[in-house]
C-alpha cells in the first residue's frame, strides 16, 4: 500500500513550473500593453503606426513559438535520457531555425512593405509613414526569436525560476526604457528601442546562465555512466 501512496512532490513540480512560466507570459503581455498605451500618449498617428507594425512582430513571434515548444520538449527528453551532450546541438538548431523565421519575416517587411502592410490597411499614407520604423521591427523579431528558444531550453530543464526571474528583471528594464522614451524623449524611435532592449535583456540574461546548466548536466551524465 505504501508504494501506491501518491508522492505530492511529484505533482507539485509541474504546477510550480507552470506558475513560473505564467509569470513570463504576464510580463510579455504587460510590456506590449504598455507599449500600445505609451504609443497612444505620443499621439493617434503613432498608435496607428505601431499597431500596424506589431502585426509583423506578432506573426514572427507566433511562428517562433512552435520552435520554442519543440525545444522545450526535446530538452526534457534529452535530460530524462541522460543524453545532455545533445543540448548544444539542439540550441544551435533551435536558434538557427528561429533566426531564419525572424529574418525571413522581418526582411520581407523591409523589401516588400507595400504589399505586406496593405494586407492590414488600405491607407497608403500610413504605410509610407511606418517605413522608417521597419528596421526596429527586424531587431525586435530577431531578439524575440532568440529569447523564445532560450525560454524553451530552460523550461525543458524544469528551470522555471530562471525564466521567471529573467522576465521580472527584463520587464523592469523594459518599463524604465518605455517610460523614458515616452515622457522624456517623446520619441517613437526610442519607444521601439525600449521594446528591443526588453527582448535583448531577456536573451542576454538567459544566455549567461547556459554554461552553468551545461556543466551541471554534464556532471550528472558522467555520474550516471559510472
Amino acid at each position: 500500500m505504501l508504494g501506491k501512496v501518491i508522492n505530492l512532490s511529484d505533482w507539485q513540480t509541474p504546477f510550480v513550473l507552470n506558475r513560473n512560466l505564467s509569470v513570463r507570459s504576464i510580463v510579455i503581455v504587460c510590456i506590449f500593453v504598455l507599449f500600445n498605451n505609451f504609443s497612444a500618449t505620443l499621439g493617434a498617428d503613432v498608435l496607428a503606426e505601431n499597431v500596424l507594425l506589431l502585426q509583423i512582430v506578432a506573426l514572427s513571434m507566433y511562428m517562433c513559438d512552435g520552435v520554442e515548444y519543440a525545444t522545450a520538449s526535446l530538452t526534457g527528453n534529452f535530460q530524462g535520457q541522460g543524453t545532455t551532450h545533445k543540448f548544444v546541438p539542439l540550441l544551435q538548431i533551435g536558434l538557427g531555425t528561429n533566426m531564419v523565421i525572424a529574418l525571413g519575416v522581418g526582411l520581407a517587411a523591409v523589401f516588400f512593405p507595400d504589399p505586406i502592410f496593405h494586407i492590414f490597411t488600405n491607407h497608403s499614407e500610413l504605410v509610407e509613414a511606418i517605413k522608417v520604423y521597419i528596421p526596429w521591427v527586424v531587431l525586435v523579431v530577431v531578439g524575440s526569436g532568440v529569447a523564445y528558444i532560450l525560454d524553451g531550453y530552460f523550461a525543458g530543464l524544469g528551470e522555471g525560476s530562471a525564466v521567471r526571474n529573467t522576465y521580472l528583471v527584463s520587464g523592469s528594464v523594459g518599463l524604465i526604457f518605455l517610460s523614458l522614451a515616452t515622457f522624456y524623449f517623446h520619441s517613437n524611435h526610442f519607444l521601439w528601442l525600449a521594446l528591443f532592449t526588453f527582448m535583448l535583456s531577456c536573451s542576454l540574461t538567459m544566455a549567461i546562465q547556459i554554461p552553468m546548466t551545461l556543466q551541471s548536466n554534464e556532471e550528472k551524465e558522467v555520474v550516471a555512466n559510472l
